[in-house]
């Protein structure tokens, strides 16, 4: 049987992290059945700059730092993206 798998963007963090419910609720789901090895979770490093700009500037560079921390000790798969990945998903979201 096949993980069901799990693309976070800067969003789903986001509110995550600052608490916001009900998405918070849900990434967290999400995060423990990955930690169960029931699920796998990716996120773009684009995703998480964004994150860490978002963080930033409300709170503090010092925060978003404590959130990239986190970010690295949770099972989520880190993708870097190159120039393609990146025009890919531009055209992709431009038509969905």
């Amino acid at each position: 049987m096949t993980k069901p798998g799990f693309v976070f963007d800067s969003w789903a963090v986001i509110a995550f992290v600052q608490d916001e419910t009900p998405a918070s609720h849900r990434v967290r789901a999400c995060l423990e059945a990955a930690g169960r090895n029931e699920a796998t979770i990716a996120m773009s490093m684009i995703n998480v700059g964004e994150v860490l700009y978002c963080i930033a500037k409300a709170h503090s560079l010092a925060k978003a730092d404590v959130v990239l921390a986190l970010l690295r000790q949770l099972p989520i798969t880190l993708v870097s993206a190159d120039d393609e990945t990146i025009l890919a998903a531009a055209r992709i979201s431009g038509i969905l």
